[in-house]
């Protein structure tokens, strides 16, 4: 895989490919970086109510709980959100970087999502549980990109430091590491040229 800083530059004209919803038709112009606004809307916090037993594990208040603490009361606990909170508290630490860092970078919440290859694209695709298709567009306008390693946004332990969180942006960002999944951010628009796939 060659280093980021030799990649072809994005500009208008360049050929990507997009993993999306099925039926787009070709000619197609697509402009919505819908990612961020859906991350930013999705619940953080979830109040769980929880008693007994439960309540006694989730705090792990080992085997004198009984005396200390009434178990027989049902308490409302405040929760991250397991499905969709770590991944909106790592886009804030991702721009947090960004923005203190590399302001000349396109935000994650502001762009598009594109691969530079077929293969990546396609492989991209065989995880998707959804209907999906595979689409390959023209950039028609280009306000700034970055081709990066999406890997980086991958968190190796259940349990991240924010500094460690923001040591592993800072490598997103520069985008120098030989990338094992180069993915396109992109602000502007772009035109379906073809359908390629579907599932």
């Amino acid at each position: 895989m060659p280093e980021l800083s030799s990649l072809p530059e994005i500009t208008v004209g360049s050929h990507l490919f997009i993993v999306g919803a099925p039926g787009i038709p070709a000619g197609s112009v697509l402009s919505d970086p819908s990612f961020g606004s859906k991350q930013l809307n999705r619940p953080v916090l979830s109040r769980q109510r929880r008693q007994g037993e439960d309540l006694k594990t989730y705090f792990n208040l080992g085997p004198l709980a009984e005396q200390t603490f009434d178990l027989s009361v049902s308490r409302k606990v405040l929760c991250l959100d397991g499905i969709h909170g770590p991944g909106i508290l790592s886009e804030l630490v991702w721009e947090v970087v960004r923005l203190r860092e590399f302001p000349d970078r396109p935000s994650r919440l502001d762009c598009m999502f594109f691969w530079q290859t077929e293969s990546e694209a396609r492989n991209w695709l065989s995880f998707r549980t959804w209907p999906s298709a595979l689409y390959e567009v023209e950039v028609i306008e280009h306000r700034a990109s970055l081709l990066t390693d999406m890997n980086r946004m991958e968190l190796s332990s259940e349990v991240v430091a924010a500094l460690g969180m923001m040591d592993q942006a800072r490598r997103y960002w520069a985008g120098t590491a030989g990338a094992k999944m180069t993915e396109v951010l992109l602000e502007g628009r772009v035109r379906v040229v073809r359908r390629l796939a579907e599932r």
